[in-house]
């Protein structure tokens, strides 16, 4: 899931997809936002969004929530900020607004002044930092005294299925052993309480929602995931894995009632006031 930084710093990179799944992953990415919708919303009550706030959406990836965090802050100012040359580029395109930018950063060594927003806002991005202390340590420089961070984020055990295909089992090893071989941390989830109170953020809070057939419907939870797409080019093996995987889940959809469930984490936390 997600957003893009340097491949020797985290486990997505954009730029480096193969072009037919760099197409595949935009749609991707404005599906999950269409989806969570209702996700973000809670997340960003949490984060005390207001009409005025200046935001940065760090990761911002193909800017689809970026633009509604603009709508959501129409008195203030929204940047959005990613490593990715190419989804500067498609989101600026796309998406404009008299408050709204887009400009390319790199996560562990930020270009905007100390004090400088009210609100930092990272979707998907944590899980794919290998220094996620680095990260916060420059958010928190960013922040005006008071200001906020908002990460929603994913951990994977808490993704299941039923009934399960025999290939997932196979394709979530590979997958999880990839993105942690390149720096990424698919359990960031849970981890998230303690980072933001490493990092000095007070009024830490880590909470869950389940998301699940009942409520989204099967079919659209699968529509989340990538099927390792980000990880094809450099590992034509697990290519055949992937796939099968995929076709596995979407055939036993058809023949059987399937039940999906993943948990979405949002963390907020604030700068102390001086």
């Amino acid at each position: 899931m997600g957003n893009a930084l340097p491949v020797t710093s985290n486990s997505y990179a954009f730029d480096q997809f193969q072009p037919e799944y760099q197409k595949q992953e935009v749609e991707r990415l404005k599906r999950k936002t269409n989806i969570l919708a209702a996700v973000d919303q809670a997340a960003w009550q949490q984060a005390d969004l207001t009409p005025h706030s200046r935001v940065l959406d760090l990761g911002c990836g193909s800017g689809s929530v970026t633009q509604r965090l603009a709508q959501a802050a129409y008195l203030g100012k929204v940047i959005g900020a990613d490593i990715s040359d190419q989804l500067i580029q498609k989101a600026t395109s796309e998406y404009q607004g008299s408050n709204l930018k887009f400009e390319k950063a790199d996560a562990y060594k930020l270009s905007f002044p100390d004090n400088y927003f009210d609100l930092v806002h990272a979707r998907f991005l944590f899980q794919h930092l290998q220094r996620p202390l680095n990260a916060l340590q420059e958010i928190y420089r960013v922040l005006k005294p008071g200001g906020r961070l908002c990460v929603i984020d994913v951990d994977d055990h808490w993704f299941t299925l039923y009934p399960e295909p025999a290939s997932i089992q196979p394709f979530r090893q590979q997958i999880l052993s990839l993105q942690q071989q390149k720096g990424g941390d698919p359990f960031i989830g849970r981890k998230l309480f303690s980072y933001l109170h490493t990092a000095r953020f007070l009024s830490v809070q880590n909470r869950i929602r389940i998301l699940s057939t009942d409520d989204y419907g099967t079919d659209r939870l699968i529509s989340l995931l990538s099927f390792g797409a980000p990880y094809y080019k450099d590992n034509p093996e697990f290519v055949e894995t992937a796939q099968q995987a995929r076709t596995d889940v979407y055939e036993t959809m058809k023949t059987a009632r399937m039940w999906v469930s993943l948990g979405v984490f949002t963390a907020t936390g604030q700068k102390a006031e001086q």
